[in-house]
């Protein structure tokens, strides 16, 4: 060593060096952060007052959300709690300051649920009342679903009851009917070696618990009923190359022309190059389709 230098300190190992970059970027990225615990509302008041900027408020500032980093985890913590049917848990959320109709905020992409929307569908009865008293938004949308489409989706007969006499504005016999539908138009649907999950509108429960398009159409629905996006069961059908389901709702009277809010219809749906999802299939419900079209 020479003289007047300053003595050299042990290499630090190099996972340690990592734990220790890992742990600088956690705080920075959020303040509070820690291990299996959640802020304190006295925390969360002084990060709010502080600036601080966490990944959930820039996520949500993404979709228009002006909420800040303390008001998303509150919110969040309402939702968590409606969840799981925790009325205690909802109640403190509330009393915390959660807003009552708060955006679940979970990057990279979940964005939207209400505690409304998630105790709907999960049958939490007790916690859907708890939510309307307190004013909640019987009819505030996601990608055009509400609470109430969660409840009938799921069965929920219970909490429909609940919502339609606070005013929910769809139909629930309507909404079940239309959602029988799509179930049974995608029947036989099943994910193949190398296929990956089919794109938008992807696909709705096609199990063999699956009613059949002949029984759902018997006990009255619309056979051109479309979900909140637009898309009808013969597009749900088309997406997924299911044929002999296309040809059961054509021959039902499906409209071959109808169009989604995005504008796809159920032969651009079978077309689109992006899809690698049962070509062959695909391929078959173009060709039927083409030949049903209407002539320009």
């Amino acid at each position: 060593m020479d003289a007047g230098s300053a003595p050299r300190r042990p290499a630090l190992p190099l996972a340690r060096v990592l734990v220790l970059v890992v742990a600088a970027w956690s705080a920075a990225l959020v303040p509070w952060q820690r291990w299996g615990t959640r802020p304190t509302a006295e925390e969360s008041d002084r990060v709010e007052s502080s600036g601080a900027r966490g990944v959930l408020e820039q996520f949500a500032e993404m979709r228009g959300d002006r909420r800040s980093q303390a008001q998303i985890e509150r919110g969040n913590a309402l939702v968590e709690a409606a969840s799981a049917g925790d009325e205690p848990g909802a109640r403190a959320a509330l009393r915390r300051g959660a807003a009552v109709d708060a955006r679940y905020v979970d990057p990279p992409c979940r964005y939207g649920e209400t505690a409304l929307m998630a105790a709907s569908a999960g049958g939490h009865d007790g916690v859907v009342r708890l939510l309307l008293d307190r004013g909640a938004d019987v009819n505030l949308e996601q990608d055009g679903y509400t609470a109430l489409h969660r409840a009938v989706e799921h069965d929920r007969e219970a909490v429909v009851r609940v919502l339609a006499a606070a005013g929910a504005r769809h139909d629930p016999e309507r909404l079940r009917l239309t959602h029988l539908l799509v179930r049974a138009a995608c029947k036989g649907f099943a994910m193949r070696d190398g296929d990956g999950f089919p794109p938008h509108p992807g696909a709705v429960d096609g199990s063999d618990s699956a009613p059949s398009i002949a029984d759902v159409l018997g006990q009255g629905a619309d056979v051109n009923a479309a979900d909140p996006r637009g898309f009808t069961p013969l597009m749900y059908a088309a997406n997924l190359g299911l044929v002999e389901n296309v040809r059961a709702l054509v021959a039902g009277g499906a409209d071959v022309a109808a169009r989604a809010r995005d504008g796809s219809t159920a032969l651009s749906l079978a077309a689109r190059p992006d899809s690698s999802f049962d070509r062959d299939g695909r391929r078959a419900v173009v060709e039927f389709l083409q030949e049903r079209l209407p002539s320009r």
